[in-house]
């Protein structure tokens, strides 16, 4: 760096001729770092990732320091994609355009920095789990995922999410918080090319939804309610039902062990043209898969929910809420049964060891 400040364009020729060294050359990304980056610095980069010296780990270090704050985001893009052409740098190439995304926000975004996100994110891969990705992609999908390139690019990243998940390369739930921004900033596109098609292509997609809101992550909640009954409309049959699988449909109310219909739910329960086969589906979450406390009272408390539906005109909605009604109830029975003996086994337990 003393160098440098001294004799710049000495300090220049001895980093030009460091990277096709066979030994500085494995470093040099880290010593152009410790220089900072001008114009002449991102040329002798560029030609590092031709020559192939340096191991593509190595151009982390590029995120130190603030040093790719100031370079043009010209440079800079060109920069990223010479790390994203070289194998396993698209990861790298995230890591430094989520660090400037990160720096940026305080400021005006560059076109860019819009137009490199989307190009990055169009080669998205999920063929493993990496600590910390999921934040980072979630960032640049929010500030570059706009427009006709965002729209395109969702509906790649959606796909290529799909098929990495039909073939066991990661899970849904891994993605859950870039799903709900890839609904947020691209409902349309996210809807489509997750659940678009047939019954079967739409079916896989909500199962997808469905596991990345095991975590509390529910992307469909993110999208506006007239969005998504205006997508259903246009194949209610199928699309209804499905939809009602992958929203929330009730929630917690202000009085204590009391819950609500979203309005989302009671949309999607008017509109239907089968209105039982969704209140089907809401009716199966009314039992939890994981709980806490007493089932028996979790379950006993959804099922108030349909006496809000009791003033129905539809026969079929209301011999489904009758007949539900005495299922569920039996099971509350069978469960409280099931929590007192557990109860009395612990109590007996507790008994024989004082």
């Amino acid at each position: 760096m003393a160098l440098n400040e001294r004799e710049a364009d000495l300090a220049g020729s001895l980093l030009g001729e460091a990277v096709e060294d066979d030994v500085l050359g494995r470093w040099y990304p880290v010593l152009q770092t410790s220089v900072g980056i001008n114009k002449d610095g991102v040329g002798r980069l560029v030609r590092s990732l031709q020559v192939r010296k340096a191991r593509v780990g190595i151009y982390r270090s590029l995120v130190m320091g603030g040093v790719t704050h100031a370079i043009s985001g010209s440079d800079f893009s060109a920069l990223l994609m010479g790390i994203a052409s070289v194998p396993d740098g698209l990861d790298v190439a995230m890591e430094l355009l989520y660090m400037r995304i990160s720096y940026a926000r305080s400021q005006s975004s560059s076109t860019e920095l819009t137009d490199i996100g989307c190009e990055l994110m169009h080669r998205l891969t999920f063929t493993r789990r990496r600590s910390g990705e999921d934040h980072r992609l979630g960032v640049i999908a929010e500030e570059c995922l706009v427009g006709e390139m965002g729209q395109a690019a969702v509906r790649e990243i959606c796909r290529n999410l799909k098929d990495a998940i039909a073939n066991s390369q990661t899970y849904a739930s891994y993605h859950g918080e870039l799903l709900e921004i890839l609904f947020r900033v691209q409902p349309r596109a996210a809807l489509e090319a997750l659940c678009g098609g047939e019954q079967t292509e739409l079916e896989s997609g909500v199962r997808i939804l469905d596991e990345a809101s095991q975590l509390g992550r529910h992307p469909l909640d993110k999208i506006s309610d007239d969005d998504l009954i205006g997508w259903c409309d246009e194949a209610p049959a199928i699309r209804y039902p499905a939809i009602a699988g992958a929203v929330t449909p009730f929630l917690l109310s202000g009085a204590p062990g009391r819950v609500q219909w979203r309005d989302i739910a009671r949309k999607l329960l008017d509109r239907a043209p089968n209105r039982a086969a969704v209140l089907k589906v809401f009716i199966r979450k009314f039992t939890p898969g994981n709980w806490r406390g007493s089932r028996a009272a979790i379950i006993e408390s959804n099922m108030k929910l349909l006496e809000e539906l009791k003033m129905e005109s539809d026969p079929a909605l209301l011999d489904l809420i009758a007949a539900e009604k005495t299922r569920l109830g039996e099971e509350v029975s069978a469960a409280r049964q099931t929590e007192n003996i557990m109860e009395r086994m612990e109590r007996e337990r507790d008994e024989r060891f004082e």
